[in-house]
């Protein structure tokens, strides 16, 4: 792989990432979230204000943001990982 191609995202490699997205939150994500929470709060954002998560994967951490009251919205260039957050919210 030439230098110039390594900074290119990979949809394939993604979409198989996404694959093995499940629906449930773990742990982990649990704090990272609530970490996020707290940030927001000290600059301010607070429920009902507006988030885009670029590059959101599974989803989780903005359905987390979701419930905690905020606007999500959902950006990735991997189409099979917006249909699992898409799974996941309904979920």
């Amino acid at each position: 792989m030439n230098n110039k191609e390594s900074h290119h995202p990979n949809i394939q490699t993604w979409d198989k990432v996404a694959e093995n997205y499940g629906l449930e939150i773990t742990a982990d994500e649990e704090d990272i979230a609530e970490n996020l929470i707290t940030i927001f709060h000290s600059l301010g954002l607070n429920k009902g204000s507006s988030l885009l998560e670029l590059g959101s994967g599974s989803g989780h951490l903005s359905g987390i943001m979701a419930k905690a009251g905020f606007k999500v919205s959902l950006l990735d260039f991997s189409q099979i990982a917006l249909d699992k957050a898409q799974s996941f919210f309904k979920y």
